[in-house]
């Protein structure tokens, strides 16, 4: 974290799954958020492109635990592996 994080609500959640945020489970998260009145920090293990995008796009900063990012259908296809 860093100065420009001060003042931002920290929202920190775990999913169903250990590693990665898929882009549906994120939208739950978003849809629950009050964007007009706050900003926010996400911190979370790993977000797919998908999920990157909208968080971009609804203006929310991100902090991850790791920077290796998969999409959406690759991560489902290398899981049903």
């Amino acid at each position: 974290m860093n100065k420009n994080h001060i003042g931002k609500k920290v929202v920190s959640f775990k999913t169903d799954r250990n590693d990665v945020v898929l882009s549906r489970e994120l939208e739950k998260i978003i849809s629950k958020l009050d964007l007009i009145k706050n900003n926010y920090l996400i911190l979370t293990t790993n977000l797919t492109m998908e999920s990157i995008k909208k968080l971009e796009d609804a203006g929310i900063e991100y902090i991850t635990s790791s920077n290796f990012i998969w999409t959406d259908e690759r991560y489902k296809s290398i899981k049903q592996v």
